[in-house]
């Protein structure tokens, strides 16, 4: 009977001691507690557009991709409404990336990558906000979340986790053609927050500037004359959604304050905005520049253009559609077609025209544009602008005959001629009034 006790506790002390083994190497491997973040659990994104005189509106998304599964763990949204304040041609906001959420069963390195896209709520047209303003070649942001088990003061798992948060800037290395060259980013002083730098400027073949001339020629030119044209641009409301850029304005530039039309003072304009008509004054020599804006905070760049306009032709980038991926962070770009860009109702046309009429007087009219071939008129309508520069030259002609010389060289023998003739008159009145005597 002692024996038989004896054998249950031996049993029975087995069975604790395979119980507890079996516990503790369950809590090595695999902790099914709370995760608690060493630091920060979030990512600041500091987004700002360079480079930009006009409110947008639209929607970024910044998505944290798993870079095994890529799928989107997690997100930050940025949303411009046109009512964001434009400072030194620069708008600048923030939204947060937060991690917290996250779930982790082990102990482990975990791999995600940011990259930024448009919300699908705009479908095709969303794609406006990344395609008028681009990356200004952006470091990309690797970020490794580092998850370890807690332990006890006898090193043994608790059941529990702990993750760290790494941000890695990754630059992009010519020589291989990655961007591979990676260094730690360094929590912001004071707040210990860890910030994700992003630089957007304005797209080259999705901006235009005009270049507005005026040449006076002929032997009855009058240099120092104002002419008056009347200039209206028209921008599609649809091809730029949801930029809203068919209220936008463009700055006029390098024309006189003032100018005399005849015989009043009349104020030139210092901008204009879509759908509005304004008369500019020009005398010959002078250029009037529409749509170009001058700032000195990306150093070497001076002036920039504003007018949407389209090129025409489109990088191949920008002509294929991409879904989002790790590799590009791009998706639904697919608004071009043979280098025009798309309506909402599938057509194609350019989102600005230009119409200018000039009052020439009694000059002869006549105007290029872009250096083509000279066309007669004072006017043209409904002209496509096409991407940086839209030179339009007008030039007006007026001929006055020259005086041959004939009048005066003879003059003087009218003159003589003239004076016989009343002296022979005279003469003869005389004569005849003392004969009748």
């Amino acid at each position: 009977m002692k024996r038989l006790v004896n054998m249950k506790i031996i049993a029975l002390i087995f069975v604790i001691a395979l119980v507890s083994i079996l516990t503790i190497s369950t809590k090595e491997a695999k902790a099914t507690g709370t995760v608690t973040w060493s630091g920060t659990s979030s990512i600041t994104i500091e987004e700002i557009i360079y480079d930009i005189t006009n409110p947008i509106a639209g929607t970024r998304t910044y998505n944290l991709v798993d870079n095994v599964t890529e799928n989107t763990v997690a997100t930050g949204t940025i949303t411009y409404t046109g009512n964001e304040t434009i400072s030194a041609n620069q708008i600048s906001k923030t939204t947060t990336i937060n991690l917290s959420n996250l779930t982790f069963t082990e102990a482990g390195d975990y791999s995600y990558s940011i990259l930024p896209t448009l919300d699908a709520e705009y479908g095709d047209n969303g794609f406006w906000l990344n395609a008028f303003f681009r990356s200004g070649n952006d470091p990309k942001y690797e970020v490794i979340v580092s998850v370890r088990n807690e332990v006890d003061a006898n090193n043994i798992a608790t059941g529990n986790l702990e993750a760290t948060l790494v941000l890695n800037e990754c630059t992009f290395n010519p020589s291989t053609g990655n961007y591979d060259v990676c260094s730690k980013v360094s929590p912001a002083s004071g707040t210990g927050t860890l910030n994700a730098h992003y630089v957007y400027i304005p797209e080259d073949l999705m901006f235009s500037h005009i270049e507005l001339g005026k040449e006076v020629k002929g032997t009855g030119a009058e240099i120092n004359k104002y002419f008056p044209f009347t200039i209206n641009l028209q921008i599609d409301s649809n091809v730029c959604k949801p930029l809203n850029c068919n209220r936008w304005s463009f700055p006029i530039s390098d024309v006189d304050a003032t100018a005399t039309y005849n015989g009043s003072t009349v104020n030139n304009p210092t901008s204009i905005t879509p759908g509005t008509p304004v008369t500019v004054y020009l005398k010959d020599g002078q250029i009037a520049v529409i749509g170009e804006g001058h700032e000195a905070t990306r150093g070497a760049v001076n002036t920039f253009d504003t007018i949407p306009a389209r090129c025409s032709t489109v990088p191949i980038a920008m002509s294929n559609k991409y879904n989002l991926n790790k590799s590009t962070g791009i998706k639904k770009l697919s608004n071009f077609s043979n280098g025009r860009i798309k309506k909402l109702d599938g057509s194609n046309t350019a989102p600005s025209q230009l119409s200018i009429s000039e009052t020439a007087g009694d000059y002869t009219a006549a105007y290029t544009i872009n250096g083509d071939t000279s066309q007669s008129g004072a006017s043209f309508s409904n002209l496509a602008l096409e991407c940086h520069t839209n030179e339009i030259l007008f030039e007006n002609t007026r001929t006055m005959a020259p005086l041959t010389g004939v009048i005066i060289n003879i003059a003087a023998y009218l003159i003589v001629i003239g004076i016989a003739i009343g002296g022979f008159l005279l003469f003869r009145n005389i004569r005849k009034t003392k004969l009748s005597k």
